[in-house]
């Protein structure tokens, strides 16, 4: 059985490696709520919402419109969602990047948050969204706005130097490339 890389610890008895030695951490352009934690952001873009399933490769295939028949090439207990992704600002990585958002329970309360008139536009104030749980059913979300604020010149600043094609998502291409 082959393993992943990723997946072996690394062992330092021999000194092979330097003392003290850690693997580097790769930073995605993606936020994912991938692991227990909070997740703090700043959503930056109006959303574009299409639809998604992933194939036996474990690739997305999305769409605006809803798909008509369940796809030949879905992989196994696949299912076809609706998805949101718009850029934001990843307060914890302190970088632009794409949120794309399946689950119920985010979308939910953002769109309840859209249209309270205290907090309006969720491009307004930060989002919070803690996940507890590590495997599915047990997974749960919560989600919290923050006090609304203007976006600080420094996001805004990035956010002008980074080029981003969303529309790009539906054709497979790299959003992030001109």
């Amino acid at each position: 059985m082959t393993k992943n890389i990723d997946d072996i610890p690394i062992i330092n008895e021999d000194g092979w490696l330097p003392q003290g030695y850690e693997k580097p951490k790769t930073q995605s352009r993606y936020l994912k709520f991938n692991e227990e934690g909070k997740y703090r952001f700043r959503i930056l873009t109006k959303p574009i919402i299409g639809f998604e399933y992933f194939t036996t490769e474990n690739k997305p295939v999305r769409q605006k419109e809803e798909f008509e028949e369940l796809p030949r090439n879905i992989k196994e207990d696949g299912k076809i969602k609706e998805f949101w992704a718009f850029v934001v600002w990843d307060c914890n990585d302190k970088m632009i990047k794409i949120c794309e958002i399946t689950q119920q329970t985010i979308k939910e309360p953002i769109l309840a948050l859209s249209i309270d008139e205290d907090y309006g536009d969720p491009r307004g104030y930060d989002i919070e969204v803690t996940r507890v749980g590590k495997s599915y059913g047990e997974i749960k979300y919560t989600l919290i706005a923050k006090p609304p604020v203007p976006t600080s010149k420094e996001i805004l600043d990035e956010f002008s130097k980074t080029y981003v094609n969303l529309e790009k998502l539906f054709t497979g291409e790299d959003p992030f490339t001109k």
